[in-house]
Parts: C-alpha cells; sequence; structure tokens
C-alpha cells in the first residue's frame, strides 16, 4: 500500500493530535514495512523534520510550501488543491485531523478525537474548530471510513453525523514505551528544579490551555485544597501551551496572592521532561469537562502516578476504576478527590498498581495493526 497521510500536526510543539499522528505513523511502518507512507504537511514557513522517523525508510516527508489557512479554505471553498495528485498518488488517504480533504481518486480516512466544538460551541477555537465542524458536516458522507479514538466518540459521531455504524471504528490509542519505564533519580530532579517545583511534592496538570480544559475550576477547587491543608498543599504545576479563552485565568494566577507563589506555569515543555515530571509527581489531576480519549491520564498512571479526572466523556472508559473519579463541575470534588489521595498513601499506592496495568493495555502496535487492517478492508473489502 502507499498511504498518504496528514502531518501538519507535527509541524510545531505537538499536542494531543500531533503526538497521535506521531506514535501511530512510526507504530505502522515499523509493523508494515513493504508499504510505504507519505506524510503531507501545508505551512509557509515550517516543514517537517527529517528526524521525525528514523530508522524508518519507508516513511516519507512532503512539506508544501503554502500558508495552512489558505491552504484549509482553499480546499473547503474550492475543492482545491487535489491532495492526493500533490502527492503523486496514494492508494488511500488518512486525514489525522478532522478535516475532509478534497481528493482525485483515493479513498479517504479520517480520524475524529472528539466532537467538543459541536456539543460545546464555545469551547472550540474560531478558526480550526468551526472549519473542521463545517467540513464533517458537509462533507463526512463521502469518506470511505472514519476512525474514532474511543467508543465514547464512536458514539458521538453516529449520533451527530448521522454515519451507518459499518462506517465508523474505534481504536484506542496507546502509551508510548517511554513512559513504561522509570527515568533516573538524577533526571527527575533536575528536570523538576529546572521547572521550579521539588521532587515529589507537587500536583501536576497538563494540556493546552482552553474552555474544555476545566482550568478555573481547578485553580479554584485548588483554593478550597489550600484552605484544607494549609502549608501542608503542595504546588500546583500547570504545563502546556497557550490556547485561547484563558485571559481571565491568567490574570487571576498573577494577582491571586495565594496563588502566584504556589502555582508553577513552565509553559510547553518536551516529551522527555514530561516523562521526568509524570514520575516526580504527587498527583496528576484532570478535571476536563470534554475529552475523546484522555492520554495525559493515561500516560501519568503508566508511569505510576496516581489521578484523580473527571468523571466525563471517554476518561472513564480508558481509566477505568485505576482513578479517583470527580465532578469536574463541582469544585469542592475536585478538591475531595486530590485531598482525600494527598492524605493515604495506602490508597497512592493502590492506584499506582493498578494504574500500571491499565495502562499496559494500551499500545501503538495494536492501534497500529487495527488501524493497517481498516486500510486493507477499505481498499480490498472485509
Amino acid at each position: 500500500m502507499r498511504i498518504g497521510i496528514d502531518g501538519s500536526s507535527l509541524l510545531k510543539r505537538r499536542s494531543g493530535i500531533g503526538r497521535y499522528t506521531l506514535n501511530l505513523i512510526r507504530a505502522m511502518a515499523a509493523a508494515a514495512p513493504e508499504d510505504r507512507f507519505e506524510v503531507v504537511a501545508f505551512s509557509l514557513r515550517e516543514r517537517l523534520q527529517p528526524d521525525l522517523f528514523p530508522g524508518l525508510p519507508n516513511v516519507g516527508l512532503r512539506s508544501f510550501r503554502i500558508p495552512g489557512k489558505a491552504f484549509y479554505l482553499s480546499a473547503f471553498h474550492a475543492g482545491h488543491p487535489r491532495v492526493d495528485r500533490w502527492v503523486g498518488g496514494v492508494d488511500l488517504f488518512h486525514s489525522t485531523n478532522y478535516f475532509v480533504f478534497p481528493l482525485h481518486r483515493a479513498p479517504q480516512i479520517v480520524t475524529i478525537h472528539d466532537l467538543h466544538f459541536m456539543q460545546e460551541r464555545e469551547h472550540a477555537a474560531a478558526f480550526g474548530g468551526r472549519l473542521w465542524e463545517r467540513s464533517l458536516l458537509r462533507d463526512v458522507h463521502r469518506v470511505e471510513h472514519v476512525l474514532a479514538v474511543s467508543e465514547q466518540t464512536r458514539d458521538d459521531v453516529l449520533s451527530r453525523l448521522d454515519l451507518p455504524g459499518d462506517r465508523v471504528t474505534a481504536i484506542h490509542e496507546g502509551v508510548d514505551h517511554q513512559f513504561l519505564t522509570a527515568p533516573s533519580a538524577e533526571d527527575v530532579q533536575r528536570t523538576c528544579r529546572h521547572v521550579g517545583v521539588e521532587p515529589g511534592r507537587f500536583l501536576f496538570w497538563i494540556g493546552t490551555f482552553e474552555p474544555r480544559k476545566n482550568l478555573p475550576r481547578l485553580v479554584q477547587a485548588y483554593r478550597l485544597l489550600i484552605d484544607r491543608l494549609g502549608d501542608d498543599c503542595p504546588p500546583l504545576l500547570l504545563a502546556g501551551g497557550r490556547g485561547f479563552g484563558c485571559e481571565d485565568l491568567e490574570r487571576d494566577l498573577e494577582t491571586d496572592p495565594r496563588l502566584r507563589d504556589r502555582v508553577v506555569r513552565p509553559g510547553y515543555i518536551s516529551d522527555a521532561e514530561l516523562r521526568a515530571l509524570y514520575h516526580g509527581a504527587t498527583l496528576f489531576v484532570f478535571p476536563s469537562l470534554w475529552e475523546g480519549f484522555g492520554l495525559p491520564p493515561l500516560e501519568a498512571m503508566a508511569c505510576g502516578t496516581p489521578v484523580v479526572a473527571s468523571d466525563r466523556s471517554a476518561l472513564p472508559e480508558v481509566l477505568g476504576d485505576a482513578c479517583v473519579q470527580v465532578d469536574p463541575d463541582d469544585e469542592a470534588a475536585i478538591a475531595g478527590g486530590l485531598e482525600s489521595l494527598l492524605t493515604s498513601r495506602a490508597d497512592r499506592e493502590e492506584l499506582s498498581r493498578r494504574g500500571r496495568e491499565i495502562a499496559r493495555e494500551f499500545t501503538w502496535e495494536r492501534a497500529a495493526e487495527r488501524t493497517l487492517a481498516l486500510y486493507r478492508e477499505v481498499l480490498h473489502g472485509p
């Protein structure tokens, strides 16, 4: 097979979709050395870096020098360019990030991570979310298959996009192998001190600062935790890139004297730093309002870090009973979940053990095997 894959999420600092795309391509290329994977991206300034796929000669990189927004708007409104022609012809094209591409002949698979931008419209970015919604509503019926990253997302797709069940398949994401082995104590100490926290004594959250991540309620819950624990309350580390709709939160963090010295914001962190911080954290907290899968808490569990997470969307499906589930709309519930684990070493140890067991069930090798099988089914039939 010669497969075209949208790799635009790999151009900049990678968030969840970029990590999904990178790990899936790596695992598929390793599992199917006889197949060819052409990764394409569209940007005026950024280029796909040649070190993304080391040791995988069956992966080609195609960076097209065109402004990203202009490309997507032209593709949506004018139906050009036809990406499979630009790549020189492919057997199948996989859009890994919602958008339905105009193609000349190749059948298309689209990955839908979640439909938060359709369910909660105020949670959607002005450009991406609105365009992805319009693209799906208008064009999803002409793609051969939709890949959902969880059963919850599959159910949402079936209810919101009116597709037949045999054209939507749920394939879970995986945990990168790096999170299954512990870094050295020196690496943990060095990384923690670099970002400004003490190893073994901080609460950890990572993601993009945007409304669906529910950070204002997390911060309010943290205030309640300070009131309850006083000086015994560990710092809160909020890591990740700045998205949108976070101006009030940032102002709050800068002006509240109780938060200014306790909430640490290092910005974007690398995968190596992330691994060290997972291992160095006392707890990982993730009270999102909407998640299509929930990779960060699963990675934290793989590192043996106890997790407090929302009881919404796909998180219960993925995390199971290996975490403390809380109502993300209730600040007191979030604070209570954190306090219950902070004050019980036995509970932390039990969740650490169970979390590792759950996380080992999710592998990129399994995701790659099922995705490759889906490609072949689309091309050749069941």
